[in-house]
């Protein structure tokens, strides 16, 4: 009796268990590419409304704590899983990330940021910061790579040149299949889409022409003349709203700024890039602009009004910036727009710090 009363029940309890495991596979989204459940597009149709993202910068990667699960790493990966259940749950469009994807530019690097975001990659809006441009000094050990990338004959460059695993993370922002599609810049990185009225624009490390004096390594490789063509094209006196993202933003580090007075050679982008860009934004509808670089900034909120920086210091006519990252130290911004008021929340991991409410004026046929 023992034994019949076992292989009748074991098969039974296993059964069982599959009943359930099948049920929560289908009840628990998943958000493969091919998965019908896991288009945010569907929600955003039924409510227009309202429109969510999620932005930060700054994931960085490092090989060594990739290896040892180091806490930047697991604070990465933990909103890289939190941005993957508000796409498929609850209908947020994309992930908006403000740079350094990597801290070496190292293959391990890009792997491990590739798997983190690999469930959910179309909606992933990204782009490079200076940690994803590394160089060595000599042109023959690269210079290759770099002919065959297809940039080199729209920028000269002599050195640096570049190691071989940092283009893979540029390939990485250049060539990733988007929802929605992107307006790209092939061969060039930068990019921008629109999320129904809302125009945003990818500039990589930053808006500008060329590297400052001081920071050779890291190449705007014109993005500004994309900006401005891009904006021409595809918004031009729409009344469009404008979102922007780049790694260096108006904080003091990026800003070349320690205890109050300004160091040149510390500056990542100088004031003649930042006024060449207010004078390219300055006939368009800015909403915002996200930015990467500062880590553990508590100025987060940063309003520019074209020279001066900060909530006591601008004009009435001035752009919200806001530090979005760093994941690696858990932070990050819920962005949440209804109608003209866009909320924008800042986290750290699941603490919530900060709010700020800012006014986004709509297109004209919104």
């Amino acid at each position: 009796m023992g034994k019949t009363s076992n292989s009748t029940y074991y098969p039974l309890r296993t059964y069982y268990w599959l009943i359930i495991l099948f049920q929560l596979l289908i009840l628990v989204p998943g958000c493969e590419s091919n998965d019908p459940y896991c288009d945010p597009w569907d929600a955003y149709w039924e409510n227009p409304d309202t429109m969510k993202f999620i932005a930060t910068g700054d994931p960085q990667y490092k090989e060594d704590q990739i290896q040892y699960g180091h806490v930047t790493v697991r604070n990465s990966d933990w909103i890289a899983k939190l941005v993957q259940r508000r796409i498929c749950e609850q209908g947020y469009l994309g992930y908006l990330i403000a740079g350094d994807l990597t801290f070496y530019a190292r293959k391990p690097e890009l792997e491990k940021y590739q798997t983190s975001i690999d469930s959910f990659k179309q909606y992933v809006f990204d782009g490079l910061g200076n940690h994803d441009f590394k160089f060595v000094p000599h042109e023959d050990s690269v210079g290759p790579r770099w002919r065959n990338f297809g940039m080199a004959p729209l920028f000269h460059v002599s050195k640096p040149f570049w190691t071989e695993d940092t283009y893979d993370v540029w390939e990485e922002v250049r060539s990733k299949a988007r929802i929605p599609k992107v307006y790209d810049s092939k061969p060039n990185l930068h990019y921008s889409f629109d999320w129904d009225d809302l125009h945003i624009v990818q500039l990589n490390a930053f808006p500008g022409e060329n590297p400052t004096n001081t920071k050779h390594a890291q190449h705007p490789f014109n993005s500004i003349q994309f900006l401005k063509e891009d904006l021409e094209q595809r918004v031009g006196n729409s009344g469009k709203p404008i979102i922007l993202i780049h790694h260096y933003g108006f904080d003091d580090f990026s800003i070349g700024v320690e205890e109050g007075k300004h160091y040149q050679e510390k500056e990542w982008w100088t004031e003649e890039d930042r006024k060449t860009y207010w004078d390219v934004l300055k006939p368009y509808n800015v909403a915002a602009i996200f930015t990467g670089h500062a880590h553990k900034y508590e100025e987060w909120y940063l309003p520019w009004d074209g020279e001066n920086i900060g909530e006591t210091n601008v004009a009435t006519d001035f752009i919200p910036t806001f530090v979005a990252g760093a994941a690696r130290e858990g932070y990050y911004l819920d962005c949440i727009l209804v109608n003209d008021t866009m909320t924008i929340s800042r986290y750290n991991i699941d603490s919530l710090l900060d709010v700020r409410k800012i006014h986004v004026q709509r297109g004209k046929g919104k």
